[in-house]
């Protein structure tokens, strides 16, 4: 099985100095070579790569990942454009526990993730 549901909280930032395991983002990606998200395994997996936002004091969000124009980002609603939150490079860095993804908040905010685990999918 390619597909791999990653979590991945909060790193520190000026806004939040001890970093956060309480924000965060739990996605199932497929993973190719090198670690890295494969966008041709993707597209075989859409409806499979679910992402979950939690973010205490917020409501939980819910999205899709998806692979557009050479770049990846989670959808919430896949009718209303504007709701989209891009990776920052997702296609260039390894998915591995301890590394580091950052992405562009729907508040214009680039927040840097800290990956905690990356576990493979279960297969049905």
């Amino acid at each position: 099985m390619t597909l791999y549901r990653v979590r991945m909280t909060l790193a520190r930032d000026a806004d939040f100095p001890e970093g956060s395991n309480m924000r965060g983002y739990d996605f199932i990606v497929p993973l190719g070579a090198q670690n890295r998200p494969d966008a041709s395994i993707w597209k075989r997996h859409t409806k499979d790569c679910l992402v979950h936002r939690f973010w205490e004091g917020e409501d939980d969000r819910h999205g899709l990942l998806r692979h557009t124009g050479g770049q990846w980002l989670v959808d919430y609603d896949l009718k209303r454009e504007g709701d989209e939150e891009p990776f920052v490079q997702l296609d260039r860095h390894p998915i591995e526990t301890g590394n580091y993804l950052s992405m562009v908040e729907g508040d214009g905010k680039q927040r840097t993730f800290h990956i905690v685990s990356v576990k493979p999918l279960a297969a049905a």
